[in-house]
């Protein structure tokens, strides 16, 4: 294997490695986001003195976790689209090798003489 493709398929293990990473910390933090939700629902129900503040605070923190996970589908929708593009444009490299090894049979002087017809069918 070429040292391109297997540099492109070592990007790729990484970038699956790192998806799951990232996927891993998504549904740990989902959880601490619906503690926080929890609790601050408890708190503004309870009519707690700063039941403004939390509520403020509680709206910045799933806006942001809300910006978060966009722009993670977003992460997981380009690393889709490198995963296509890195498959099509290997399966395009063999393609032209191959091309290229017919190229050189059909362009060799021996393959117009008649003798060799048996060799190249083969």
């Amino acid at each position: 294997m070429p040292f391109v493709q297997r540099l492109s398929l070592f990007r790729h293990q990484r970038f699956h490695c790192n998806l799951k990473n990232a996927l891993y910390r998504y549904h740990s933090q989902e959880e601490k986001i619906a503690a926080l939700q929890s609790f601050a629902d408890r708190l503004i129900q309870g009519r707690h003195y700063a039941a403004v503040e939390v509520a403020e605070r509680r709206a910045a923190v799933l806006a942001q976790w809300s910006k978060l996970k966009s722009a993670m589908v977003a992460w997981r929708q380009k690393l889709g689209q490198s995963q296509s593009m890195q498959h099509f444009k290997r399966e395009a490299d063999e393609a032209a090798a191959w091309m290229g090894e017919k190229m050189q049979i059909a362009c060799d002087e021996s393959y117009k003489d008649p003798t060799n017809l048996s060799v190249r069918t083969s």
